[in-house]
């Protein structure tokens, strides 16, 4: 599969725990338009901030979707006055904090992905996902 193409690389999973504390936020954006030169302005913009962890293309009530972290509300101000509110385009910015992150699915189902497009798990029923705040590691799907 890495021959392929179909795995390009490998992640370490680090448990923060000790080192900082940190808590997402997701932040829903809406663009004055969805035109092909509109998109690819933000996109662009979006690429400069490494402070934005993800960032989705969405359908629905929102264009796009961000992640970022942040240590403290203060940071979270500054990345909203110095990096969102700049990003070019932006005709509305809505941000939720997160409480709990209670799973974080690791495993993505292969069986027969490749050959006929269905998203079948493992037989053996196997997964890897994280629980709850003090990031309990589970190798199982039940």
């Amino acid at each position: 599969m890495e021959q392929a193409g179909i795995i390009r690389g490998y992640t370490a999973l680090v448990d923060t725990s000790d080192i900082e504390t940190t808590s997402a936020v997701i932040i829903n954006i809406t663009l004055e338009r969805q035109t092909e030169d509109h998109l690819d302005r933000f996109e662009a913009a979006v690429r400069k901030h490494p402070e934005i962890r993800e960032c989705f293309l969405m359908t629905g009530g929102s264009d796009y979707l961000l992640r970022v972290e942040v240590a403290n509300a203060g940071e979270f101000e500054r990345i909203h006055k110095e990096i969102l509110s700049t990003l070019p385009g932006v005709s509305r910015i809505h941000s939720s904090h997160l409480e709990l992150k209670f799973v974080t699915l690791y495993a993505w189902p292969l069986h027969g992905r490749l050959s006929n497009g269905k998203c079948d798990w493992p037989a053996d029923g196997t997964i890897g996902f994280e629980r709850g705040g003090a990031g309990i590691s589970r190798a199982t799907g039940a």
